[in-house]
């Protein structure tokens, strides 16, 4: 798209922000409920989704039919599960640059198989100029993250996939790979410490969760609102230093 094409593509979206009627403008799709971790925070096994092999993915017809329905859509956000288990995350997203003005693709990722990231990922890079940013999950340092996730390996093989994921940047631009962590409560100290390893990984962004239960009853108990502050300071400092040069969409 050249710029004339890419002016008039945001000002539908700028339009957009200010006149609140019509379709919306950031979707994020749930479009799988499988996983191959069992998070000790993940909402999905309190309510008894995660793994439910009963209830039925959406096909890719269905889901087609959705991208025909959200024609401004500009930010689209695929989530599960882990949606790289998805075979056919590809074609999803194709759906929606078919059918949408789609300017930015995010997926929250466990990180642990760079195998089945990239293959699904940079084909999307080469054929449009869309912005995709990969979201690793990590929650704390080596011992605290493997004992959340329940897999003795899980830090190293997420700490490799960063780094491998950063050397697309270097033929896509506006590509990003950025790590998200929750706050759970137990693991402040661990955070603190894994902010000082990202230090060194340098990541293209951070973002920080706060644990939630399934309801407003079932909420955390144990979480502690200045920790919370002192995190997000941390990692906004973090933020400070990671200068890569970025694009419109990855500094929104």
């Amino acid at each position: 798209m050249g710029p004339i094409g890419t002016a008039v593509s945001y000002g539908k979206i700028a339009t957009r922000v200010v006149n609140k009627n019509g379709a919306p403008l950031h979707l994020i799709f749930f479009i799988t409920n499988l996983c191959d971790f069992a998070c000790q925070h993940c909402f999905l096994i309190a309510n008894g989704e995660l793994n439910n092999k009963s209830r039925q993915m959406m096909t890719l017809d269905e889901i087609e039919q959705i991208a025909r329905s959200v024609p401004n859509l500009a930010a689209l956000s695929l989530t599960g599960g882990e949606p790289f288990l998805r075979k056919d995350y590809t074609d999803i997203v194709r759906c929606f640059l078919r059918h949408g003005n789609l300017k930015s693709l995010t997926s929250v990722t466990n990180g642990v198989d760079i195998n089945r990231i990239v293959p699904r990922i940079e084909p999307l890079l080469h054929e449009s100029d869309i912005n995709v940013f990969i979201t690793v999950s990590l929650d704390g340092s080596e011992t605290a993250h493997n004992e959340i996730r329940r897999k003795p390996n899980a830090f190293a093989r997420s700490i490799e996939t960063i780094r491998e994921l950063k050397k697309l940047k270097a033929r896509h631009p506006q590509f990003a790979v950025g790590v998200n962590s929750t706050y759970i409560g137990t693991n402040f100290d661990d955070l603190m410490e894994l902010y000082d390893v990202l230090e060194e990984v340098r990541p293209h962004y951070l973002t920080l969760n706060i644990m939630r239960g399934v309801d407003w009853q079932d909420r955390p108990q144990g979480l502690i609102t200045d920790e919370y502050r002192r995190l997000n300071d941390r990692k906004n400092l973090l933020m400070s230093h990671l200068t890569d040069r970025r694009t419109f969409m990855q500094k929104v």
